[in-house]
């Protein structure tokens, strides 16, 4: 309403103009900081992968839930991050992993199932394929990394 007043009376004057180029001006340096702080959608994507990884995800249901195609976002995400959707969770669950082996007791069944993983062999081999180790094994290296 006040943009709208404002222009019709812009006409009568010039200082009328003058507040309603003002009032222009400052509305558009408002959207433009605004747009400045919102998260982008690969940032978005980020945190909800991060957020839901218990959950099976995949690029398909990663995708409807920001109402984008699969290979849409995947591209996106992979031009700004230099992986795709998919490298990027596996690379979430692997760090998440870590972190649970390392600082909790937890059994390595339940840290699969809190990543994601129903099937623990699966889990194991992935595990082992990027880290070298079994689960235990890195567990017990990095107890026996804070004895030393």
């Amino acid at each position: 309403p006040v943009s709208v007043e404002s222009l019709e009376r812009s006409t009568q004057s010039v200082t009328d103009l003058k507040l309603w180029s003002d009032h222009l001006i400052d509305k558009a340096i408002k959207y433009v900081t605004e747009l400045k702080e919102t998260a982008s959608v690969v940032d978005k994507v980020k945190a909800y992968i991060t957020k839901h990884l218990e959950q099976e995800l995949n690029r398909e249901n990663i995708a409807a839930s920001f109402y984008l195609h699969p290979d849409y976002i995947n591209r996106l995400f992979k031009k700004e991050t230099g992986m795709s959707m998919t490298e990027f969770l596996l690379h979430e669950r692997l760090r998440m992993a870590t972190e649970l082996l390392e600082k909790t007791e937890q059994p390595v069944t339940v840290i699969a199932a809190n990543i994601g993983y129903t099937n623990l062999s699966h889990f194991a081999k992935i595990f082992r394929k990027h880290t070298g180790l079994n689960p235990n094994e890195y567990r017990q290296s990095k107890r026996n990394e804070g004895k030393a």
